[in-house]
């Protein structure tokens, strides 16, 4: 369940046992919580599918202490939503909600925390989702030989645990790994493996040349990858997109477009604050 306060500048959000303060450039995560997992139906594993792909747009990365970025998302090139992202250091906040035309048709209202180790990958992660008139809460728990999973929802809280076999990024921390490369290591394809609370996936970035990219805070160059993401024992599964990296300062992602099953799809940036910059 997510309970929500106001304030003229910053919002306290409760995540279970999660709170976050967010304020005008970033978010602080007091946690003390142990995770636990899941039995899915089919419908449930549908909906993760959907929340994979949503992870994506939210285009996080655990980089930069202090730094807050904003995105318009559009879907068949209509404007669809926006997408928040506050970020503190190990410690992340993202949004994703959905404009009132589409919300009775498409109707996406999500939110997620996470807490990286100092290699990057997750240590606690959670999120609330609502997908038209589906709705639950997760809390995932990467520990060193497993992975423990609990979803709550209408009242019930089923629980499942998984044994990785390689260190796994969530639906947020992988990104980061690849900002990471744009500054390192940006002509070096990278391999990872993503879990989403029920299935593993695969993400294979491709570099691209470096391109000049128009963007509502102005002209960027910027390092685009052509990402392939592939899902463990199914073939048939197979999702291309193409995001878009800052060459300079912090490497933020500023764009991204991709063909899912709700149709075409982009992210574009519309607000970079941090610590020491702010463009809008």
């Amino acid at each position: 369940m997510v309970n929500a306060v106001t304030g003229e500048n910053k919002t306290l959000v409760h995540l279970g046992l999660r709170c976050l303060i967010v304020d005008t450039i970033g978010v602080t995560i007091n946690t003390s919580a142990n995770g636990i997992m899941l039995s899915q139906n089919a419908k449930e594993k549908v909906r993760m599918k959907k929340l994979f792909i949503i992870g994506m747009l939210l285009l996080p990365s655990l980089v930069l202490a202090n730094e807050k970025l904003e995105y318009e998302l559009k879907v068949l090139g209509s404007e669809y939503g926006y997408a928040s992202l506050y970020f503190d250091g190990s410690r992340a906040y993202g949004e994703i909600k959905a404009n009132k035309k589409w919300s009775s048709v498409y109707n996406i209202s999500n939110r997620i925390a996470t807490v990286v180790n100092e290699g990057g990958y997750p240590t606690h992660t959670e999120f609330t989702y609502k997908f038209n008139k589906s709705q639950g809460h997760y809390k995932i728990d990467f520990e060193n030989d497993k992975i423990s999973v609990s979803k709550h929802t209408k009242g019930t809280t089923r629980k499942r645990f998984y044994k990785p076999k390689v260190d796994i990024h969530d639906m947020i921390s992988w990104l980061a790994q690849v900002r990471i490369a744009v500054r390192e290591n940006p002509d070096v394809p990278i391999v990872f493996k993503v879990f989403n609370g029920a299935k593993t996936y695969s993400v294979n970035c491709q570099p691209q040349k470096i391109e000049k990219l128009q963007t509502p805070i102005g002209e960027k160059t910027t390092k685009p990858y052509r990402i392939t993401v592939t899902r463990s024992g199914d073939s048939t599964y197979k999702r291309e997109m193409r995001v878009w990296f800052n060459t300079t300062s912090n490497f933020e992602p500023l764009r991204l477009v991709g063909r899912f099953k709700v149709g075409y799809a982009e992210a574009i940036i519309t607000s970079l604050k941090s610590n020491d910059k702010e463009e809008e």
